[in-house]
């Protein structure tokens, strides 16, 4: 797990920068991860062994699961922020991330509907974070 300047002074994650993330449970072999005690869901830049992470807030809601390729995001399968798009509670959409210009990570918006290949890869994680609402 690490940061955009973690990666970039070393092109490896320090032990310090881990530190700040605590992996709290597993679902379905995904670690779920929080950040110190912030109220948000954040999860790492980049990743450092896992191919995803799931985020937990402060009201445990898992909201976010990351899929990672090769330490460098891929896309994020979100129930967050559902009345952005008018939607009901527990709407799973997707954001893709591409590299920037900057070679960093860059999460696309619009978000968009969740593939059938995605659903049925991933519906068990699925159903769990949809359990996890408040």
């Amino acid at each position: 797990m690490g940061s955009r300047r973690e990666w970039e002074s070393s092109r490896h994650f320090s032990l310090y920068f881990e530190s700040h993330y605590h992996n709290v449970a597993m679902v379905d072999g995904v670690k779920v991860l929080q950040y110190n005690d912030r109220p948000n869901s954040a999860l790492p830049e980049y990743a450092k062994t896992s191919e995803a992470y799931l985020s937990i807030n402060r009201e445990g809601e898992i909201l976010h699961l990351r899929i990672y390729k090769d330490h460098f995001p891929v896309m994020e399968i979100d129930i967050g922020h559902w009345q952005h798009y008018g939607k009901s509670r527990g709407y799973v959409h997707v954001h893709d991330y591409a590299k920037g210009s900057d070679g960093y990570p860059q999460r696309l918006s619009p978000g968009r509907d969740i593939t059938p290949a995605e659903e049925a890869k991933y519906g068990k994680i699925l159903m769990h974070m949809k359990g996890t609402l408040k």
